[in-house]
């Protein structure tokens, strides 16, 4: 089975026209000035937070970017536990979220258990196309260890966390552990930059976990595959907001083209 949403001819009208919105209207770098210098650098026509980008510098632009049929991406921190493709034709389903209550039809909204991680794993290992797992169910104790990270003191509660968290997984598992990231990205202008070498102090602790089920070996080898990502979500059409451009700026500094972009749609 194929499904074709867009045509050749309409895929082209749709690029004509974002072509020349770039040119006439342009897009807005609020107090980012040393992104609006790169832009006025390399042909752009500035009207002070105003960027005009002029046809040929997009154009050549997408001649830089790699073939999209030879990329694969791996971001651990999203649950995935192996390279997913963006070639046409590729498409990967998963789950995203994180949530602290779970709606129960006949008791109402009620805070989640480490047990309703049994049925989440359930649903995941027996549906063949899921393909990672961003959903992290985030319950009373894992929230008591976000507050009380990175605090000396907070051995216990560090200790209770992963052996809940080692416990709680179902006896037989038919797909890879993932590893979760409990990350709440608040305002809309937020991004979050998912570096391979960059872990909170709770991420340690499920990347600990994840050793501890998998065993060292293999969460070591799904290490070397971590793609650096920078994930933004949108404020406003044909604008960036600046948190935004110095984060993306910065992870391509340290990453150069290793590193992939996503704005998240609302």
């Amino acid at each position: 089975m194929s499904l074709q949403l867009l045509s050749a001819e309409v895929i082209g009208r749709i690029h004509e026209a974002t072509l020349e919105i770039l040119e006439k209207n342009g897009v807005w770098f609020s107090d980012s000035p040393e992104a609006i210098a790169l832009f006025r650098e390399n042909g752009c026509r500035i009207d002070g937070d105003r960027v005009r980008i002029p046809r040929r510098l997009f154009e050549a632009c997408l001649k830089t970017i790699p073939d999209r049929n030879q990329l694969k991406m791996c971001v651990v921190k999203l649950g995935m536990s192996e390279p997913l493709g963006l070639g046409p034709g590729e498409s990967h389903v998963g789950l995203i979220g994180n949530p602290y209550y779970l709606y129960d039809y006949e008791a109402g909204a009620r805070a989640l258990v480490e047990s309703d991680g049994d049925d989440k794993f359930l649903m995941m290992d027996n549906l063949a196309n899921l393909k990672y797992d961003c959903c992290c169910h985030i319950t009373a104790l894992q929230r008591s260890a976000n507050a009380v990270f990175p605090d000396t003191h907070a051995a216990e509660v560090c200790v209770d966390y992963l052996r809940h968290r080692v416990r709680s997984r179902p006896g037989q598992r038919v797909k890879k552990p993932a590893i979760h990231s409990n990350i709440i990205h608040g305002r809309e202008a937020n991004s979050v930059v998912h570096s391979p070498r960059v872990y909170k102090p709770l991420e340690k602790m499920e990347l600990l976990r994840h050793a501890i089920i998998a065993g060292p070996g293999e969460t070591a080898e799904l290490l070397a595959r971590d793609t650096p990502l920078i994930w933004c979500n949108p404020v406003s059409p044909m604008q960036y907001h600046p948190d935004q451009v110095r984060t993306i700026m910065q992870g391509i500094k340290e990453f150069g083209k290793s590193v992939f972009v996503m704005f998240s749609p609302k």
